[in-house]
């Protein structure tokens, strides 16, 4: 055999070795990020599932800050980064009055919530490892999107991890259920002296529990959707400063009430357990469905009118709409 084909066969093995090496690191990759991905589907699920347990239906944004950190199971809100946490979204609330956005809602929940996800992730995808943080991902991220509708939060976790053929993105969606509003609202009243002649001062959590109880609501204000049933009526209260800045704006208006009216169109009844007492509707128990809009009768005629004009809308849903007023604002 002359050299030249010895040099062939030589280079040859080299090409076939540096092929059979790459198939083989290739296919090992592939079965780690295939791992990788089952054991964060289980850190992430995981983690919704603890927070699905803890998590307050409806509290003032600056209680949120400090309230969802801490809720976290593995989270420190004594670091630095928590400190900051607060800072940054209590800077971001700054200026406003009352804010039930979801947009504003979602930013409470990715500065306030993010970090502790994030971590608390990490931390159960090792427990899942067996202690090992081999494919651990080097960067989690974190994004909520709500759906107010259908009472669900999107938890959407982006997450890289480094290859031989460099960082590879890979994605996990779960999501987090709840009941009643998840709105975050800014800043409560606490000064006014006489509830009933400031219930238009109060911020939205505290007026709606004020107007549940002022007409004799029989459900828990966190019961989902609806706030009474009494004689097959099943009865939702929306209250709407019409005068404030924020609701000046006729598609807030309409986004706002539409959304009730389908809430409360689509609703088939919940079984739920609320302080330790078990409420359980079913579709068979309401005959009617009623939406209560209360509004203070200073309200500007127009908006007035523009809610008036979503009665066809509501009664095509299966739902009667009425509009009270209450006090001035």
């Amino acid at each position: 055999m002359n050299r030249s084909k010895i040099g062939s066969i030589t280079i040859e093995s080299a090409i076939a070795f540096t092929v059979t090496l790459c198939f083989i690191t290739s296919i090992i990759t592939a079965l780690s990020l295939i791992r990788t991905d089952i054991l964060m589907q289980r850190a992430v699920s995981n983690t919704c599932e603890d927070f699905a347990l803890l998590t307050p239906l409806s509290v003032t944004a600056a209680d949120t800050v400090s309230t969802l950190t801490n809720m976290m199971p593995d989270g420190n809100t004594e670091d630095a980064d928590a400190s900051n946490t607060t800072s940054q979204m209590l800077q971001r609330l700054s200026g406003f009055d009352i804010a039930s956005d979801r947009s504003l809602t979602e930013a409470v929940f990715d500065l306030a919530l993010s970090s502790n996800f994030e971590d608390d992730i990490a931390q159960k995808y090792v427990e899942y490892n067996n202690g090992s943080e081999f494919f651990l991902p080097d960067t989690i991220d974190v994004d909520f999107d709500i759906d107010t509708h259908n009472g669900f939060i999107a938890v959407i976790v982006s997450y890289s991890v480094d290859t031989i053929v460099g960082p590879v993105t890979m994605h996990v969606t779960d999501g987090i259920p709840f009941y009643g509003d998840l709105e975050l609202f800014l800043n409560g009243n606490e000064e006014a002296s006489d509830e009933e002649e400031d219930v238009w001062g109060m911020n939205n959590l505290d007026r709606g529990q004020w107007f549940e109880e002022h007409y004799g609501s029989n459900l828990p204000h966190t019961f989902p959707v609806i706030n009474d049933l009494q004689d097959g009526v099943a009865t939702s209260y929306l209250s709407i400063d019409l005068n404030k800045p924020t609701n000046q704006d006729p598609d807030r208006v309409d986004r706002r009430v539409r959304e009730e009216i389908d809430s409360l169109a689509s609703f088939e009844g919940a079984d739920v357990n609320i302080g330790g007492t078990t409420y359980n509707i079913s579709d068979s128990d309401i005959e009617d469905r009623r939406l209560v809009v209360v509004i203070p009768s200073n309200s500007p005629e127009d908006t007035v009118q523009y809610i008036q004009g979503l009665e066809s809308y509501a009664e095509a849903n299966g739902v009667e709409l009425v509009i009270t007023t209450y006090g001035t604002s």
